[in-house]
């Protein structure tokens, strides 16, 4: 994949202390959450349960079922939620902390009489309460002196190791994102090239509609059959075929992994459904198709 793809738009979210007493961080992988959800089977079987009033247990349900229902309690039926409203309505209450962003903050000035005045120190206390009460090290800066001269003590002050980073408190959310190695083209198109799959697509028609591999691309006519003058067609083929498995396999995970609570991973879902497609048997995409 490279960088002249036009990828998909996902819009960012993010939540704002001061307007909501919840701070997450802004990001566009909340929104392709949804998208993901969507296409998982493991979650589309537990809300159809639901709206069966949650009566007998799916024939079919995964051994981790239990898991996947925690997981619908709290992300809720994304079919019955407009997407543009999920994020208000619960995941920045899943996502988000319940504290404002720790960042470095001004206490103010001196006054004649004392350093730290009453109602600077108030203000200070509260923007401090708001972060969750995180270890500080407090510095005056008088300013009879240049910003060079400032900068450069406090540059010494920290390097001396009189400010020393401890570990945080750490206020976590009820989910985080996951750190993984998943680069942003491969979760944005992997939820078109999932789609394209299930809706029968072949794979080397997938590979080069998402362009996986300008080098191997296919032109093709009006009626998407590949131009009768392509060179190597057969050659350009397995080569998109190859890439358009891998990225549908990994789409595959990260769904799956998605209705468990884990997003966004690739990593191995050992209770993971099948998926099915409009003209495949059951089952993930082989590299040599």
């Amino acid at each position: 994949m490279t960088n002249r793809q036009k990828l998909p738009r996902f819009e960012s979210q993010e939540s704002h202390w001061e307007e909501s007493g919840l701070f997450a961080a802004s990001d566009w992988r909340y929104d392709a959450l949804i998208d993901y959800l969507k296409l998982s089977p493991s979650y589309q079987l537990v809300c159809e349960w639901a709206r069966k009033g949650k009566k007998a247990l799916p024939a079919n349900a995964p051994k981790d079922w239990q898991q996947i229902v925690k997981t619908y309690e709290d992300f809720g039926d994304v079919w019955r939620i407009p997407e543009s409203r999920w994020w208000d309505s619960r995941g920045k209450a899943l996502f988000g902390i319940k504290a404002a962003k720790a960042q470095t903050f001004a206490v103010g000035y001196s006054d004649e009489a004392t350093l730290i005045n009453s109602s600077t120190a108030t203000q200070s206390r509260n923007t401090w309460q708001d972060m969750g009460k995180p270890e500080c090290l407090v510095l005056a800066i008088p300013t009879n002196q240049t910003k060079q001269m400032a900068l450069k003590q406090i540059n010494a002050i920290v390097r001396a190791g009189n400010f020393v980073c401890t570990k945080p408190k750490l206020i976590r959310p009820k989910y985080e994102l996951i750190r993984s190695k998943l680069r942003e083209p491969t979760i944005k198109l992997g939820t078109i090239a999932l789609k394209m799959y299930q809706n029968g697509y072949p794979l080397w028609l997938i590979g080069t509609r998402l362009e996986l591999s300008p080098a191997h691309h296919i032109k093709l006519d009006d009626k998407g059959n590949p131009d009768p003058g392509e060179l190597n067609l057969a050659d350009k083929k397995i080569r998109l075929q190859i890439l358009a498995s891998k990225l549908v396999a990994k789409a595959e995970l990260i769904a799956e992994n998605a209705a468990r609570g884990l997003y966004p991973t690739d990593a191995p879902c050992r209770y993971a459904m099948k998926f099915k497609s409009a003209t495949r048997k059951v089952g993930r995409p082989s590299k040599s198709k």
